[in-house]
């Protein structure tokens, strides 16, 4: 994957950009100004942190880029994100907490258990040393 540097966008190519929510109303007015040079061809917008990614077609020569940061180059089998690039998921602090949750109820679990196989072990070891001493 190379980006794109020439300004204007070579004509007859496509594209594909990361947008921050920040960064969304610069670039939909600059995909409004450029409309019938520019077609958008797929979009994946993330529910969590509202980052947007949009493969776009440049079909008309001339088209000034205007951020942000340079768009990538896309091969012609490119048709969304995951074609590009592998998203990890990131655990939301509800997740963690989950499992660190989780976690403590294993240790605590574990713990209860072992209290309880060792009282077993010091009652029949009591029981077996009254025998003995009768």
């Amino acid at each position: 994957m190379a980006m794109e540097r020439h300004n204007p966008l070579p004509p007859n190519a496509r594209y594909w950009v990361d947008t921050s929510p920040a960064d969304q109303p610069a670039f939909n007015a600059w995909l409004s100004m450029n409309r019938g040079a520019v077609k958008v061809v797929s979009t994946t917008r993330d529910p969590k942190s509202g980052w947007e990614w949009v493969l776009f077609e440049v079909t008309a020569p001339l088209v000034w880029w205007d951020g942000p940061g340079y768009p990538t180059i896309a091969d012609a089998d490119v048709v969304r994100e995951s074609d590009v690039k592998q998203i990890p998921h990131v655990q939301s602090a509800s997740e963690i907490l989950d499992e660190l949750g989780e976690s403590v109820s294993e240790v605590a679990g574990g713990a209860t258990t072992k209290i309880a196989i060792g009282a077993i072990a010091i009652l029949v070891g009591v029981v077996l040393l009254n025998r003995v001493m009768r």
